[in-house]
């Protein structure tokens, strides 16, 4: 696991966007103390135009431009303090 402490992701890869197409992935962790839920925050990166990520650990929107997005740094804790961070990538392929 990417994870660094007893909270930890099971998925640890974003599957590709597309221009123009809705999106939504969420991400989920396990470990540590979910307690009332883990909270969620992408603490470096920037994302594409369109999406956008909330505290439920839900990346979802319509990008608008293509590329690959790398450095997405993904922050998620729970109540009891425990807290981890993976880096990810996505890649948004052109509209058809």
């Amino acid at each position: 696991s990417d994870w660094s402490s007893d909270v930890c992701s099971s998925d640890l890869s974003l599957p590709a966007a597309r221009v123009g197409v809705a999106y939504s992935v969420s991400l989920s962790a396990s470990g540590g103390v979910p307690g009332p839920g883990y909270v969620w925050a992408m603490v470096a990166g920037s994302l594409p135009n369109g999406l956008k990520f909330d505290v439920t650990g839900t990346l979802s929107g319509t990008p608008t431009v293509a590329g690959t997005f790398g450095g997405l740094v993904f922050y998620v804790g729970d109540h009891n303090g425990w807290s981890a961070k993976a880096t990810l990538s996505l890649t948004v392929s052109p509209a058809n």
